[in-house]
Parts: structure tokens; sequence; C-alpha cells
């Protein structure tokens, strides 16, 4: 029986372009996380990251334009 990694993010960036998320609304949910524990917290520090990385990549611009 193989048990689960529980250092692995929840989110890529791959799983993000995909699913069509945009970097502020990843933002609004790691802010809804901050401050409620150690667990949300790293959720929220991993949304953070992805959110960074999307728009690193141009990612959210045509939406907030739009």
């Amino acid at each position: 029986m193989r048990h689960a990694n529980n250092n692995a993010p929840l989110l890529t960036v791959e799983r993000a372009i995909a699913d069509n998320l945009c970097p502020a609304s990843l933002r609004q949910v790691a802010a809804a996380n901050d401050n409620k524990g150690y667990r949300r917290q790293a959720v929220a520090d991993n949304l953070r990251r992805v959110a960074d990385k999307l728009e690193l990549l141009g990612y959210g611009r045509e939406r907030e334009a739009a």
C-alpha cells in the first residue's frame, strides 16, 4: 500500500492552466486561507506561488483587460 505524498502541492501551474484559472482568483482563495492554521497557510502559500508563475507566463492579462 502506498501512502499519499503530504508534501505534494495541491495545485500545479499545469493544472491551473488546464483549468483556465486566473491569478486574481487564486490570490482571493489564498487570502481566505490566511491565518487559519498551518495546513491552510501552506495551501495559501502554494496558491500565491502558482499565481506568480501564471503572471510570469502571461496568463490572466487578457481577463483583467476585458
